[in-house]
């Protein structure tokens, strides 16, 4: 078996054929996408061949079948630092045959090449930065060599296991440090929707969708305002167990839903960031704080959901993510316009059933699972 070689490619060069791998290749697709418009200049666009624009992406047009590729950002830490795609995860996983055998067998030597690249090309840089900025800092922690990988398929993972197997405490094969991984993994659920939505300016109907809230609710703040402003950002992240940063969050597609009956202000403090709430009419801030939102995150997933416990049981979580999944895949929304089935995703852990039945109320379908891990390559 040759060697695989690692390229550094244009995004122009990976979005078409991952297009054509819809919707097993959303969460690469989205982030590519979702880089044309924020460039990141520490960003990496990586595959083991070039994908043909015209070709499937799956036969001989591209080259050698299977095919990997790869988003990498070092510097992206603590967030998604890596997603990976193979061409094989358009495939029906069933009893493998030799040939199957085979192809599983290239994907395992891609995936340690990429591994290896990131180790060999990008990490010294990365890790010269980060020393760089830490040299300042008086209480500067260890710098990890870990890096994290998202929505990572389990076939995927499981190729790097000993057993080949998903799971609990897997050893993996030699050259890997785990440092953790979701188990059970979480469901990945797919959503479909025409492009077309019909639109409402009631400002109790969110703008490009259907969605239409229960009185006392609205899209818009006290002042008429529709989304968020910037002090939103920080208690979103606050109020979130994924880390995220409120500069990337800012990025992200998102809606908000506020109260009006009465207006409800929140204020958390550094040292309660658990969901608490109060009351607060001192009139301080311009605008009053939402009680739920929901994001499609830069991998087009449905992330960020939340409702403020005193709000909970009202059908908030559901109505958000319909008003947000909509919202992007209206004719002029992120994806719309194609004319053709735009997809969402989201993932959920199997034990979080009140989210697997707002996903199954939304129309989603579990299509595979997926995890995430933090690894190095020695």
């Amino acid at each position: 078996m040759d060697q695989p070689i690692v390229h550094e490619v244009d995004i122009s060069a990976l979005i078409p054929s991952l297009q054509s791998h819809l919707p097993y290749s959303l969460p690469l697709l989205r982030r590519l996408q979702h880089s044309r418009i924020h460039v990141s200049s520490t960003a990496k666009y990586l595959t083991t061949v070039s994908p043909s624009s015209s070709g499937t992406g799956t036969g001989t047009e591209t080259g050698p079948s299977p095919w990997l590729a790869a988003w990498v950002d070092l510097h992206a830490r603590p967030e998604t630092q890596v997603i990976i795609y193979s061409s094989l995860e358009a495939l029906p996983l069933h009893v493998p045959s030799s040939h199957d055998t085979l192809d599983w067998d290239r994907v395992r030597a891609q995936l340690l090449a990429l591994l290896s690249y990131i180790k060999t090309r990008l990490m010294p840089e990365y890790l010269q930065t980060i020393e760089s900025n830490a040299s300042a800092s008086l209480n500067a922690s260890p710098v990890s060599r870990a890096f994290k990988i998202g929505h990572l398929h389990t076939k995927l993972f499981s190729l790097l296991t000993v057993s080949g197997e998903y799971i609990p405490n897997a050893k993996m094969i030699p050259g890997l440090r785990v440092h953790r991984y979701d188990y059970p993994p979480y469901n990945k659920y797919l959503f479909a929707y025409p492009p077309v939505i019909s639109s409402d300016t009631n400002t109790n109907t969110d703008t490009n969708t259907d969605v239409e809230l229960s009185p006392g609710y609205s899209f818009t703040d006290r002042h008429g305002h529709r989304g968020l402003s910037l002090h939103h950002y920080e208690l979103i992240c606050r109020r979130s167990s994924v880390p995220r940063t409120p500069k990337s969050l800012a990025t992200f597609f998102g809606v908000a839903i506020y109260a009006h009956s009465p207006v409800l202000k929140l204020e958390v403090s550094p040292s309660d960031g658990d969901g608490t709430s109060s009351s607060d009419g001192d009139g301080d801030r311009d605008t009053d704080d939402p009680v739920a939102w929901a994001f499609l995150s830069a991998e087009g997933t449905l992330a960020v959901l939340h409702v403020e416990p005193e709000h909970r049981g009202r059908g908030l979580a559901l109505l958000a993510s319909r008003a947000v999944m909509r919202r992007g895949m209206t004719e002029d929304g992120i994806w719309g316009g194609s004319g053709q089935k735009v997809w969402v995703h989201a993932d959920v852990l199997p034990q979080n059933m009140a989210s697997c039945r707002v996903m199954e109320k939304l129309g989603g379908v579990v299509g595979w699972s997926c995890t995430w891990t933090d690894l190095e390559f020695d």
